[in-house]
């Protein structure tokens, strides 16, 4: 298949994903099996492409509208231009759409490299000099008024500087201006931040056995051929070198191991369960958090997972057989009725649904369907959650609040609303539970009960965690 055609594709994918409001992974699988003549190379070359001009969008939509007159809607030559950004600025991430093209051309009449139909395609319509002056142009200004932050605030309610930062780092800026009013610059470079979720994530597994040890399971993959290395926090996690796709590897079928991110690791990692606890995993999904809370209580405990779709839960229950274990049960959350049993539970974790920008990395439409009215939603939905929620944590026990957002509005302010209409609900500093486990983690503020967790600065997907105590 030619290159061209490839984009061609990869643009339909794109019109149905900003118009979907579906995750983009769902789509491409969907789209692929209506395609099924589409090869292996080529459905993984559409795959990259079209999660790196989602991860672009905004970017590549100043450029284009800055040659608007001479565009005429072609929406393939946006992807192009997509790749020549990148090209540009970040060559690392396009290091694997090179490969893969390159394979792919080998195998027909097509015999160029990417950068060479990048660079050909664009200069058959534009200038190229003046497409590369206006981008290096924008990173220029930007980087200027980055510099001077610090002694000429931006004005987040009206001001140019934000709509070109904006542009430059790809982030509505709504969301941008949210950032620089909350986030202190001396802890977290709201830009830096920003730029982290123009970058693919990486592949990252934890350990989901006793029976073999960390090393053991890096020693295996290596084995295989497949590089990996031990996470920075988390001592059960393994990242892989190269993003694979890890689910047709024995180790994982056999419930060896699990893929989820290090900061979703820490977030049980904060629960810090005894053997013994009865754990509430309020809005479980597909259970990733409730198996890792039964291995790290040796599969001693009581785990119940709650959810209101039943699909979900079901594909936990498929995880739970892969892994052997026997500690949790579920538990379908349908119309409004339950059975769970008040201030019965030791821990109650409640992972709130939310705007998943946190995982912008890899789910990057996340950030192109945020609007402030849906935050506003989400925020108001979390407080019911957590107020529900808090009725089923015993005297003593504590409720852990975590979303993979890094809204201040989803987090802090969520937790800080439910506080105040829920005084017996007391701060539990989290560095205890992290220095069970030796994670050694920096925090605003000494005993602090709660962190966000970055990918600029942490290395996981964007993550916030609160704990609270039931004092009375």
């Amino acid at each position: 298949m030619l290159l061209k055609n490839i984009l061609k594709l990869s643009t339909e994918i794109v019109g149905i994903a900003t118009k979907e409001h579906k995750p983009t992974d769902e789509i491409i699988s969907r789209y692929f099996r209506a395609k099924s003549s589409i090869g292996s190379t080529e459905r993984k070359l559409i795959s990259e492409i079209v999660f790196l001009h989602l991860r672009f969008f905004g970017f590549t939509k100043y450029i284009v509208n800055l040659f608007a007159h001479m565009w005429k809607n072609d929406n393939t030559l946006a992807l192009t231009l997509t790749l020549y950004i990148n090209l540009l600025l970040y060559p690392s991430n396009i290091e694997n759409i090179s490969s893969l093209v390159s394979k792919l051309t080998s195998q027909t009449k097509e015999n160029r490299t990417l950068e060479n139909y990048i660079i050909e395609t664009l200069n058959e319509k534009f200038s190229l000099n003046e497409i590369r002056h206006r981008i290096i142009s924008l990173v220029c200004e930007v980087d200027r008024l980055v510099f001077n932050y610090q002694t000429e605030k931006i004005d987040t309610e009206n001001n140019d500087s934000l709509t070109i930062i904006s542009a430059r780092y790809s982030i509505p800026e709504f969301i941008l201006s949210s950032w620089i009013k909350f986030y202190p610059m001396q802890y977290v470079d709201v830009f830096k931040l920003a730029e982290s979720l123009l970058l693919p994530a990486p592949t990252t597994l934890r350990l989901n056995s006793n029976t073999l040890s960390r090393q053991s399971i890096i020693d295996k993959l290596r084995e295989q051929g497949i590089n990996s290395f031990p996470t920075k926090l988390s001592p059960f996690g393994i990242q892989l070198e190269k993003r694979i796709n890890i689910s047709q590897n024995e180790l994982f079928k056999k419930g060896l191991i699990e893929i989820q991110d290090e900061g979703s690791q820490l977030v049980c990692l904060a629960c810090n369960p005894k053997p013994k606890d009865k754990i509430l995993d309020a809005c479980a999904g597909a259970g990733g958090k409730s198996l890792f809370l039964a291995l790290l209580q040796n599969d001693q405990g009581e785990i119940l997972a709650n959810d209101t779709n039943y699909f979900k839960l079901k594909e936990l229950q498929k995880r739970t057989r892969r892994s052997g274990l026997k500690s949790i049960s579920i538990h379908h959350f349908k119309h409004n009725k339950h059975s769970l049993q008040e201030r019965y539970f030791d821990i109650v974790l409640v992972d709130a649904p939310c705007s998943g920008i946190g995982t912008a990395r890899r789910n990057p439409i996340h950030k192109w369907w945020l609007t402030p009215k849906i935050l506003q939603n989400l925020a108001k939905r979390q407080v019911e959650l957590m107020q529900f929620y808090s009725k089923f944590v015993k005297k003593g026990g504590f409720l852990v609040y975590s979303t993979c957002s890094l809204m201040p509005e989803e987090n802090l302010f969520v937790v800080e609303q439910f506080m105040r209409q829920n005084p017996n609900f007391i701060p539990v500093p989290l560095e205890p539970a992290f220095d069970n486990f030796n994670i050694n983690i920096k925090f605003y503020e000494n005993n602090d009960f709660q962190i966000t967790l970055f990918p600029h600065i942490h290395q996981t997907d964007g993550f916030f965690i609160a704990k609270l105590k039931y004092a009375t």
